[in-house]
């Protein structure tokens, strides 16, 4: 009997060992005083950042998750890296050595933890094509370093007013074919189809499809060796956009930034704040916010997919009853194209009293099914692998429609010669930019003065 009650006692305490030892690693963070971890970021909240918190502290009682927003940014995140008020994390941009020196200079690289092949942090579930543009390219490094993470993809899309299309009758556009239909339906009943600063409507709108035609082509190699190295001709790969651009939109005065500032009071874009305002179609006097109406003066707004938390709000805060919706510019011949960018990234400080804490909140961002919570809350694309599935699955787009940064990072300044080329033709119909004649009358400049500009940019000549 005495045997009996002996081997029933040690069963009964492995039983309690195998339970409670299931999540050691829980056990052993959950014992002790409570810890808050403080992250700090630009925005005045981040509903993103709550629930995942939330979810992380119910994992793990004896840790709170706090947002705490920064005024004057950056140069608060350096004072709080030391100091007796530390933060733990903090939403930043790349740390580069060569990016802004505001953003990346060396006091501030002294600070931050290097979050590459860290013990505790299992990033294998991330996007390489993110993760790997944020590695810090120091000359003659061994070793690269990541120190920050990017918390996913930022997307550039369209945002259209429903509302608006429904009292037209016009189906939302799923293609370049249904996209002009829809323009010219709009621009016949008095209304200018698309809405945007001159200064970033073209790549914004456009950039996807201009990436997609190097990220895509049969010969990628070839075609990536041909613009890397400047060849002559190389811009006759970009020639379709741009000549979309010219011919379809601005052309036919589809998109008429000048007559949409003067006559219609939509300024320019002056902040994603005043883009909100246009959208939902509320006047600003002052201090005095006026809903016009519930139908908007523009059906199409170009915008990156990260401004829905924004858009979101907007519609809440003025009551707005206008719907609206997010996709992949529908620019192409069979639809749109999606091009990935990192979206914001966190990094940790190193002089933060709850390192462990610290990391061990990172390994749970980065989780994909805790990374897709935070990316849908925060308007990214998820820093996972299955991200191309994730926008295929949100928007059906093929796999062949959708490229990354990684895929068309070139050695001279790529980006900023497409864009300055897409900014000058989206003022073409503006007479500002125009040619004149002896009588005042004023016309386009040909589409060959432009893409003769972009020829020269790309080739260097």
């Amino acid at each position: 009997m005495r045997k009996k009650i002996i081997t029933f006692t040690l069963i009964l305490i492995m039983l309690v060992s195998l339970f409670t030892g299931c999540d050691n690693d829980n056990n052993n963070q959950t014992q002790g005083d409570p810890v808050v971890l403080t992250v700090a970021g630009a925005w005045t909240d981040c509903m993103a950042l709550n629930e995942v918190g939330r979810a992380f502290t119910q994992k793990y009682p004896n840790c709170t998750i706090e947002y705490e927003f920064l005024q004057d940014y950056y140069p608060s995140v350096m004072k709080r890296l030391t100091g007796e008020e530390k933060i733990d994390l903090f939403f930043s941009t790349n740390i580069q050595q060569n990016d802004d020196p505001v953003k990346s200079n060396p006091e501030l690289l002294e600070n931050v933890l290097d979050l590459n092949n860290f013990e505790g942090l299992d990033l294998t579930k991330t996007f390489n094509g993110l993760i790997d543009n944020f590695m810090f390219r120091e000359q003659n490094a061994v070793q690269r370093k990541l120190y920050s993470i990017p918390l996913g993809a930022e997307m550039r899309g369209l945002y259209i007013n429903k509302t608006l299309l429904n009292t037209l009758n016009i189906p939302v556009p799923t293609n370049q074919e249904s996209l002009l239909e829809a323009c010219e339906i709009l621009k016949s009943n008095g209304y200018i189809p698309f809405h945007g600063n001159p200064g970033s409507f073209g790549q914004t709108l456009l950039y996807p499809w201009i990436c997609n035609q190097v990220a895509n082509a049969e010969n990628y190699q070839q075609v990536y060796d041909d613009v890397n190295s400047r060849k002559e001709g190389i811009a006759e790969y970009f020639r379709e956009p741009f000549e979309f651009l010219y011919e379809e939109l601005v052309k036919n005065y589809y998109y008429d930034y000048k007559t949409a500032q003067s006559e219609l009071n939509l300024f320019v874009k002056d902040s994603d704040e005043t883009d909100v305002l246009h959208f939902f179609n509320v006047e600003q006097n002052g201090d005095i916010y006026t809903k016009i109406d519930d139908i908007g003066k523009f059906a199409f707004m170009p915008a990156p997919m990260s401004m829905k938390g924004l858009m979101d709000k907007g519609k809440e805060d003025f009551h707005s009853n206008i719907e609206y919706v997010f996709v992949p510019a529908p620019v192409g011949v069979d639809g749109g194209y999606v091009y990935l960018s990192p979206a914001h990234a966190i990094a940790a400080n190193k002089n933060s009293e709850n390192l462990e804490w610290s990391i061990k909140f990172l390994d749970f961002l980065f989780q994909p099914t805790n990374n897709k919570i935070f990316a849908e809350n925060f308007g990214i694309i998820p820093n996972t692998t299955d991200s191309f599935n994730y926008i295929s699955s949100l928007y059906n787009i093929p796999d062949n429609h959708i490229s990354h940064l990684g895929q068309v990072t070139f050695d001279y300044g790529f980006y900023n010669i497409i864009t300055t080329n897409l900014t000058d033709v989206s003022k073409a119909n503006n007479p500002k930019y125009m040619d004149k004649d002896d009588n005042e009358n004023y016309s386009l400049k040909p589409f060959d003065f432009y893409f003769d500009e972009l020829k020269g940019g790309l080739t260097g000549v």
